[in-house]
């Protein structure tokens, strides 16, 4: 009876974690944007889906963000992100840079959200890595006012892992999201549902 209670445990801990990386991505579509705001950071998976969307949508203006202080995994690509772009084919005058530079992802769309209603805009698609998708979707709806939003997930690091601790990337990045999760639940209130 032992074994078999805790056997039961340990299968229903084990679907629990493994169904936390899927739970994360929740991505929220949005058509026909007036501005894609690319996230700061993980560039190198962010920008080619931007430069894509811009493509797709080619009224939208582009939105990016530049850190307070940089760091190893905050601005790979500062010093050259327009230009980065425009390689990808986004028309320089396309792109905006926002101010002031910003300290977190919360800040990102305060910025953002400031700028979109400071040109009359209405609709606004984040672009960020799967794994964010939630905590940048809550964090969207707090700090956005009236604006239409879309959260669109970059899956430059493949499809999600069925077991995200199956590969590195995931390994590190789901533990993260989950702390920052409770940590904005902690601090500001936003339920992580």
């Amino acid at each position: 009876m032992v074994l078999a209670v805790f056997s039961l445990g340990f299968l229903l801990s084990l679907a629990a974690i493994t169904g936390i990386g899927p739970w994360l991505i929740h991505e929220v579509p949005l058509d026909d944007p007036q501005a894609i705001l690319a996230l700061g950071s993980h560039e190198y998976e962010r920008y080619p889906h931007t430069a894509e969307l811009a493509r797709r949508w080619p009224k939208a203006r582009i939105l990016i963000t530049e850190p307070r202080e940089r760091g190893r995994y905050n601005c790979d690509a500062c010093p050259y992100r327009v230009e980065w772009l425009e390689s990808l084919g986004v028309a320089r005058q396309r792109v905006t840079k926002l101010e002031p530079p910003v300290l977190n992802t919360r800040e990102e769309l305060q910025v953002a959200s400031a700028w979109m209603q400071a040109n009359g805009l209405q609709r606004l698609l984040i672009v960020t890595s799967s794994y964010h998708t939630r905590r940048v979707g809550i964090l969207a709806r707090t700090s956005s006012g009236r604006l239409q939003l879309g959260v669109v997930a970059t899956h430059a690091a493949g499809e999600p892992a069925r077991i995200w601790w199956a590969r590195q990337y995931d390994r590190w990045y789901v533990p993260y999201e989950v702390a920052a999760l409770l940590a904005n639940w902690w601090r500001h209130g936003y339920r992580p549902m």
